[in-house]
């Protein structure tokens, strides 16, 4: 999914006085997601998600607040508050439904990110920054076990009246 937007108002920076500056930004927003699922038996599957997400921010123009609130031009300030922020995650999930109501998942996440204030549209270049950056890394698992109370009680009444 694309998005666009041409002159998109947020904070950009702080001006030399320690005052907030507002800017007027073209924002472009990329989101791409993938999802598959193998499924080896009835009872027991594989789940992949990769999610990548794109976000450009080009300052335009810089305003400062009046005493009234209302944004003026700043011609002043000469930052870069530009920006250019990728996020990608995998996961893939293993799960097994071992029996009636008990589940076993192996979960793998692997989270990457990238920020810089080099804007580059080229989609090539930012997705093999982010892939190339430092990772962050996650197995998880969890086990789900259903104990049937009624079950456990009544062999545990049952031993009770059997010894006396």
């Amino acid at each position: 999914m694309y998005n666009y937007d041409p002159f998109n108002v947020g904070y950009a920076a702080h001006d030399e006085e320690g005052k907030p500056l507002i800017g007027g930004r073209r924002l472009d927003t990329w989101e791409n997601s993938f999802k598959g699922s193998y499924i080896f038996k009835n009872n027991m599957w594989l789940t992949l998600i990769a999610r990548h997400y794109w976000i450009t921010g080009d300052y335009k123009k810089y305003f400062s607040l009046d005493q009234e609130g209302e944004m003026i031009e700043n011609s002043l300030f000469t930052g870069n508050s530009n920006f250019n922020f990728n996020v990608m995650n995998i996961d893939i999930i293993y799960e097994w439904r071992f029996a009636p109501g008990s589940i076993l998942n192996i979960i793998y996440k692997n989270g990457l990110s990238n920020e810089t204030q080099v804007i580059n549209h080229q989609f090539g270049d930012n997705f093999s920054r982010v892939i190339n950056d430092p990772q962050s890394r996650t197995i998880a698992i969890k086990v789900l076990y259903f104990l049937d109370y009624l079950k456990i009680h009544g062999k545990w009444a049952a031993g009770i009246i059997n010894q006396h």
